[in-house]
């Protein structure tokens, strides 16, 4: 992702701190992520398409979306396209009278054992 061009890796470093689980659809990784408590203002979900060695990063930012591609645009499943027309809307991305995001991502505590 450091390769990504115009893509700021710190800020997805500092602003990328809740989770959510990994799906896996027609062979594309998705994951997502935000600032905690605050999703509305950093959010991130990642497409891999494991298939074409290719990275797609959607980053929202308040009520803007900038999408980063490695190789191209990824054709997204329709559960993950669904999935982000939704995040879309909900981030007023494409209406001109939106001035405040109601993205959210509901976030998923893991617990981690390390077996030794």
């Amino acid at each position: 992702m450091q390769q990504l061009d115009r893509f700021n890796y710190i800020a997805l470093l500092l602003n990328y701190n809740t989770e959510t689980p990994v799906q896996i659809a027609d062979n594309i990784v998705h994951m997502s992520g935000c600032k905690q408590h605050d999703c509305p203002s950093n959010a991130y979900d990642f497409f891999i398409d494991l298939d074409h060695d290719n990275i797609n990063v959607y980053h929202f930012r308040s009520n803007m979306l900038r999408i980063y591609q490695e190789k191209g645009w990824i054709d997204l499943p329709e559960e993950f396209a669904s999935e982000m027309e939704t995040k879309k809307l909900n981030a007023g991305i494409g209406d001109p009278e939106s001035t405040e995001s109601k993205y959210k991502l509901q976030a998923v505590l893991f617990d981690f054992i390390l077996i030794y």
